[in-house]
């Protein structure tokens, strides 16, 4: 089996950061011996790019509760919160990570996971961003 590739060029800077954010990733397969990187079925979009749709609040899905986060939210940096780097984390349509808060109100648990695959399980068909590094704030009154 083959498929053809269309070749995309990019300014090294922009080549050496999805190159950087691929290997972290862990997508050491999508690198061809001359250096081209096949980035079938991954997306590329610019930062911030969530942030002008993103609303956050309570939600339900699949009879699950969650709190949505827009996602220009936890990557700013922001003191007293618990960094998480290199995690891929489940996102919303209107660009909001979610946190499980279940029969809890106060408890926030990110949905996000060093493996893709992990995130992808547990919500199934929905998007999945990874994020080098993360802000999360801490739940309300701990």
């Amino acid at each position: 089996m083959t498929h053809t590739l269309a070749t995309l060029e990019l300014s090294q800077a922009a080549y050496d950061e999805i190159a950087w954010k691929l290997k972290k990733a862990g997508y050491d397969h999508v690198f061809l011996e001359d250096g081209l990187i096949d980035m079938q079925g991954i997306g590329v979009l610019p930062i911030g790019r969530f942030a002008s749709k993103a609303k956050g609040g309570p939600r339900e899905l699949n009879g699950l509760k969650y709190v949505a986060v827009p996602v220009n939210e936890i990557t700013t940096p922001q003191r007293g919160t618990t960094v998480y780097t290199d995690m891929w984390w489940a996102v919303t349509d209107d660009g909001c990570v979610l946190f499980y808060t279940g029969r809890h109100p106060r408890q926030r648990s990110p949905q996000c996971n060093v493996d893709r695959r992990i995130v992808e399980h547990i919500l199934p068909g929905m998007a999945t961003v990874f994020l080098p590094v993360a802000f999360v704030p801490p739940r309300e009154g701990a």
